[in-house]
């Protein structure tokens, strides 16, 4: 089952429709950790071991390149659950979204150092 952690970018509504697929999911909303930089977001995920979950595709795409350089330069085996970012420019629809990250879920056993976007019309795209 998948753990989610959605960042202040997401929708909240999201966040309660993971919850009612039976998956696992908070918000920084709910944590009261709203206002926070992205990369804090992306560190609580981490330590947490929770997938994030967020709107802000351009910061969260080079975070995670930025992630993959430097512990591989540091030599340090720092690891996080994964990033699923969704691309809100053509208005899906929350129960759409959450359908689509629910079937990823089933579709893959881990999402450590994984990145993947989603797209309306266009479905899941795992980022190298």
């Amino acid at each position: 089952m998948l753990d989610c952690y959605l960042d202040e970018h997401a929708s909240e509504r999201l966040t309660e429709a993971l919850g009612g697929l039976g998956l696992k999911a908070t918000s920084a909303n709910r944590l009261q950790r709203k206002g926070l930089s992205d990369a804090l977001h992306l560190l609580y995920a981490a330590e947490s071991n929770r997938i994030l979950i967020t709107y802000d595709v351009k910061d969260f795409t080079l975070l995670h390149e930025a992630w993959q350089f430097w512990t591989r330069l540091w030599g340090v085996a720092a690891r996080h659950a994964g990033i699923l970012l969704i691309y809100s420019t053509n208005k899906p629809r929350i129960d759409e979204i959450a359908e689509a990250i629910t079937r990823l879920g089933n579709e893959h056993d881990s999402f450590e150092n994984r990145i993947f976007t989603w797209k309306r019309g266009v479905g899941w795209n795992e980022m190298s």
